[in-house]
């Protein structure tokens, strides 16, 4: 079903329009938890903000916490406690 969207979804960006790339980094391997994001890009609504998403799975030893502060990774799913730790300085 998703599939069949992605490929009858019409463009919904200007092919002269430059997309932001960006990052989504998750805190585990690729699976069903993750379908949103997923789908939210083969329907197209990533392109609608004008945003070009690269979903990375978590690699052995990467740390979500540091993939973020040092840039790796624009945006991230994580545990609270991480929030946590990084209000608390």
């Amino acid at each position: 079903m998703i599939a069949l969207l992605a490929t009858t979804a019409p463009s919904l960006v200007d092919a002269k329009e430059v997309l932001d790339d960006v990052s989504l980094q998750l805190k585990y391997h690729h699976q069903f938890q993750f379908a949103g994001y997923y789908a939210a890009d083969l329907c197209g609504f990533y392109q609608e903000e004008r945003l070009k998403v690269d979903i990375r799975e978590l690699e052995p030893g990467m740390l979500v916490e540091r993939e973020l502060n040092e840039g790796r990774a624009t945006f991230a799913t994580f545990s609270p406690l991480i929030l946590e730790r990084w209000a608390s300085g």
